[in-house]
């Protein structure tokens, strides 16, 4: 036989009766349970949804492109590691440093494959990202959204997504503030739309939907741990779903079609923060996206141009160098009909005349052979011109693209007899702005401009060594970190010897200045591909993979003569004065001079370029550069520095900690000091040195509890010294309420029962939890302790 046990007795005078229980309510209880685990998890869900919805706003900032699942996959995954570190019982910190894993991951993924070991990051990786991001501080001031998404823009706005992923995940789920959670997402959200254009209404409401729907969520989640009766569940979570999804349904529709209705909301603002007002216009830097042009839009037609000469379609002119990148200011006019100018002392000009269609440029300048004299815009058409840079630019409109014009140039021919024996003085205009360089810019690059120029008597023959030393040195590649800025240049003369137009350009222009040549950027494209029309006439359809820059140097009695100092491109029609047949991207160059005139002796057609000795360069007056050792280290990069992170990260935390327990010992001997010879005041620091203590274990005193209650609870931990903090507790309670306090045995007592309870707490609790406990800086900072992270139970009972 098989004994049976008796049911203990219910807790009631009647006996609950024995019935079995219906096989039903099993899978009621799984159902229940299954609802309830779905209802915990909806508000994570809904805020990552949060965050997805702002990742969506994002486009009004960037242009399409590669930037949409990195901070999609960056975004969730801080959401997914911070929810798994909370069901962990993972501290927060933990979870931080998990989801900023995430995102360097994701990132490093992204933006630094090549880098990669086995799929992980490496110190490559870290430099790779560092320079992005280095680059994208650079450009900022010059550029305007929507803009291309550049690595660095795009890993700054990652760092941004992750950060407030965390944060938001903390506040919403850790410290039970789900309103304040949002703050995070509005912040960027702001700025965003500070920065950003068009699609308002639609990143709004699509961001406003999913906010309600988190706080709503959230809210149903917090109510569900309660019990509802059954009469009550008008008033439980689904009543509370369907009045809440109700009213967030109203406000999103109020937002979206309402606001824009009311009176007023189509005028013009009463203060345009961002119009361009009047004065000079700022332009950004058309080198900002020549790297993009050229690999992610190599295909992409700008423009076609209907053409009786080849040549150089250029942009502007960049005549300011800050150490950190090329730009360019300039005060303009209305252009139509003849353009003021003052034009070159070439002996030779041919007339070109262009008739341009711009179909995908995206930018506000307005392409033209160097210099334009002439130009109809056709139509309603506003154009300006900058005389100083023979810069056209679109007005009142963002970009050119869908522009139809013709132009009317001269195309300089100079000869190299006459560029030699040009005389006369510069300019001051030219000399102020054309001859200024930062004073941080490396010694390297006016020791190198010496060193190569050295022998040469004229600017021309000047200019024409360092074009020489460039093609023969150097190699053209697009796998190079984009920029120009002062280390880009050294570490591009001096190490990698290797760059697109962008390098050789802006390095050229350097070294000529610290040779006291002026000179510029230009930037523009090639011709294109030629295409001879059924009139004769050629067009010349220009893409993407044509972006281009060159430099040009001011020679006083010619004007503004270009080089081509990057291998593989050459100008037409200035072979004659360069020494270089015309080449573009696809294109081979003639093997056999195309010239009539050669600008050097024959002898001297090849430069042999001796190697470097970066010792002191004699820079031509006598003086010499500072000390430029060859075995000295180059500039040091992130990856290099990361080694002193990573030894100098455990000192800094050891310190912290360090200092954490040195604040609690200091405390404890303050509260002491304090307390005096006062039995009273000496009690309440025995109370707070014990439970200080107890802290330890877990135990913290409840909002709601009297001394006694939680020296009754906190005992059940304790064993054998029980007995000592409800003594304590009992003094403590004495030396609050009662009138005359109490006696100085007491506060002894007091003590000596606090010295047992510590005690007791060093013997029960583990030694990492004590070291913990120590080194933790919550003390310290009492304001910024969290509640109690455990929810209240709340039973509704019946009236």
């Amino acid at each position: 036989m098989t004994a049976t046990l008796p049911r203990p007795a219910p807790p009631t005078d009647h006996p609950a009766p024995e019935t079995p229980t219906p096989a039903r309510s099993v899978g009621h209880d799984r159902n229940r349970r299954r609802a309830e685990r779905l209802v915990a998890l909806a508000p994570e869900l809904a805020l990552a949804l949060v965050t997805a919805s702002l990742i969506a706003g994002f486009d009004r900032i960037f242009l399409p492109g590669p930037w949409v699942a990195p901070l999609l996959w960056a975004g969730l995954g801080a959401h997914l590691v911070a929810a798994a570190a909370r069901r962990l019982h993972i501290g927060a910190v933990a979870g931080t440093i998990g989801a900023a894993l995430v995102g360097i991951q994701v990132a490093a993924v992204a933006f630094a494959s090549d880098t990669l070991r086995r799929g992980l990051p490496t110190l490559d990786t870290f430099d790779a990202l560092a320079d992005a991001v280095d680059r994208a501080v650079v450009l900022w001031p010059d550029v305007r959204a929507p803009l291309e998404p550049e690595p660095g823009f795009v890993l700054i706005t990652l760092v941004a997504v992750v950060v407030g992923a965390v944060l938001a995940d903390d506040l919403a789920f850790r410290r039970f503030a789900p309103v304040t959670a949002l703050a995070p997402t509005l912040v960027t959200f702001v700025v965003v739309s500070l920065v950003g254009d068009g699609a308002r209404v639609r990143a709004t409401v699509l961001l406003v939907a999913a906010a309600l729907t988190f706080v709503l969520l959230h809210r149903v989640a917090t109510d569900a741990r309660r019990t509802w009766l059954p009469g009550d569940a008008a008033r439980g979570p689904a009543g509370l779903v369907g009045v809440g999804a109700g009213l967030a349904a109203l406000a999103v529709l109020a937002g979206a079609l309402v606001a824009p209705a009311l009176p007023g909301a189509g005028d013009d603002p009463l203060w345009t923060w961002r119009g361009r007002g009047d004065g000079p216009r700022i332009t950004i830097s058309p080198l900002v996206d020549i790297q993009s042009r050229l690999v992610q839009q190599s295909s992409q037609v700008a423009f076609r141009v209907e053409s009786d000469q080849r040549s150089y379609w250029r942009l502007t002119a960049l005549d300011t160098f800050d150490g950190r990148i090329w730009r360019s200011s300039g005060s303009f006019s209305d252009a139509r009909g003849d353009l003021p100018g003052a034009g070159s002392d070439a002996a030779e000009r041919v007339e070109a005349t262009q008739r341009f269609e711009v179909l995908g440029l995206s930018a506000i300048w307005a392409p033209v052979a160097f210099e334009p004299r002439t130009v109809d815009p056709g139509g309603d058409a506003q154009l300006s011109y900058d005389e100083r840079s023979g810069t056209l630019i679109v007005d009142e409109v963002d970009t050119t693209d869908g522009l139809d014009y013709e132009v009317t140039s001269l195309l300089p021919r100079f000869v190299p007899d006459e560029l030699r024996a040009a005389d006369g003085e510069v300019p001051s205009d030219i000399a102020e702005r054309q001859l200024q360089l930062p004073d941080d810019l490396s010694p390297v690059v006016a020791g190198l401009a010496a060193e190569v120029t050295a022998g040469t008597t004229t600017d021309y023959d000047a200019a024409l060594a360092l074009q020489q030393w460039f093609r023969s040195e150097f190699t053209y590649s697009l796998d190079v970190a984009p920029g120009h800025d002062g280390s880009v240049i050294e570490r591009f003369l001096t190490e990698t010897r290797q760059g697109y137009c962008e390098q050789f350009a802006g390095s050229f222009a350097a070294m000529a200045r610290t040779l006291g040549i002026p000179a510029r950027v230009a930037v523009g494209f090639t011709p294109g591909d030629a295409q001879v029309l059924d009139d004769g006439t050629t067009r010349y359809t220009v893409r993407g993979e044509h972006a281009h820059a060159w430099p040009e140097v001011f020679i006083a009695g010619a004007g503004w003569v270009p080089f081509e100092p990057t291998p593989s491109r050459g100008a037409p029609g200035a072979e004659q004065w360069t020494g270089v047949a015309e080449q573009q991207e696809g294109e081979v160059a003639p093997t056999t001079p195309t010239t009539t005139a050669a600008p050097v002796d024959p002898a001297d057609a090849e430069l042999n370029i001796p190697e470097i000795d970066f010792g002191a360069f004699d820079d031509g007056g006598g003086g010499s550069l500072p000390d430029l050792d060859p075995d000295t280290e180059p500039t040091a990069t992130i990856g290099d520095r990361l080694w002193w992170i990573v030894a100098g990260v455990p000192v800094l935390v050891g310190s912290v900690l360090a200092a954490t327990a040195a604040i609690r010992l200091a405390r404890r001997s303050a509260r002491r000091r304090s307390a005096g010879s006062d039995p009273t005041r000496r009690t309440l620091a025995a109370w707070a040195d014990a439970v200080d203590e107890i802290a330890t274990l877990e135990v913290t005193p409840r909002r709601a509890e009297t001394d006694l209650e939680f020296a009754r609870r906190a005992a059940v931990e304790l064993g054998d010294e029980r007995a000592a903090l409800v003594e304590l507790a009992t003094i403590t309670t004495a030396a609050r309420h009662r009138a005359g306090g109490v006696s100085s045995a007491d506060a002894d007592a007091a003590r000596a029962a606090a010295d047992r309870t510590e005690r007791a707490v060093r013997d029960i609790a583990p030694r990492r939890r004590r070291l913990l406990r120590w080194i933790d800086p919550r003390p310290a900072l009492p304001r910024l302790r969290a509640p109690s992270l455990r929810p209240r139970r709340l039973i509704a009972r019946r009236a």
